[in-house]
């Protein structure tokens, strides 16, 4: 496949036509992660998406991929899995959430994630790119778990990579997401 453009934190021009996405990097061979802004990928990213080789791509945004892309999508035979969870943390002025919302909510993303990780799991898929908006709360979830019970890593070098990655915006939320998930919770959701 070639040598990939450097990964950096922050949007890079590598040479003329290839800009590395914010956050990107190797999970392992044939799977990364990345953030993308909404409406990701813009054309301006296109010319790095086609050095991945991908197959797939997992989006776990709200937001629908514009027209232009899912025309590049199509075109290079790239199937896109989008699981949209809501991203970002809890407006403060917002009314507070009752408890059958809050469940109901957190059911979801709980689901949103198990799907996600049964599409990574299935090498059919590979190669493959997750991505969220920055890469870093909900891309990082699915990293974690995917590390915690494929890669079998242990629970604290996942939750560090977790941490080093969403930086100042590391949530014990997501920690303990990632903590308490289990490998049942996939394998239920597929059969």
């Amino acid at each position: 496949m070639g040598l990939l453009p450097r990964v950096t934190e922050s949007e890079d021009v590598v040479d003329d036509d290839v800009i590395t996405p914010y956050n990107f990097s190797v999970v392992e061979t044939g799977i990364y992660r990345c953030g993308f802004p909404p409406g990701f990928p813009e054309p301006r990213y296109f010319a790095f998406i086609k050095t991945l080789n991908l197959r797939s791509i997992v989006c776990f945004c709200l937001e629908p991929y514009p027209e232009e892309t899912v025309k590049f999508l199509q075109a290079h035979n790239i199937k896109l899995f989008q699981f949209g969870i809501q991203g970002g943390t809890v407006d403060p002025l917002a009314p507070p959430e009752d408890a059958i919302a809050k469940s109901i909510r957190k059911r979801r993303k709980k689901d949103m994630i198990t799907e996600g990780l049964q599409v990574l799991f299935d090498e059919r898929n590979h190669p493959i790119l997750i991505h969220c908006r920055h890469g870093n709360h909900r891309t990082g979830i699915v990293v974690g778990c995917y590390r915690k019970l494929k890669q079998n890593w242990c629970l604290p070098c996942v939750l560090e990579e977790y941490e080093r990655l969403s930086g100042e915006t590391a949530r014990q939320s997501d920690m303990k997401f990632i903590e308490n998930y289990e490998a049942h919770d996939t394998l239920d959701a597929s059969g």
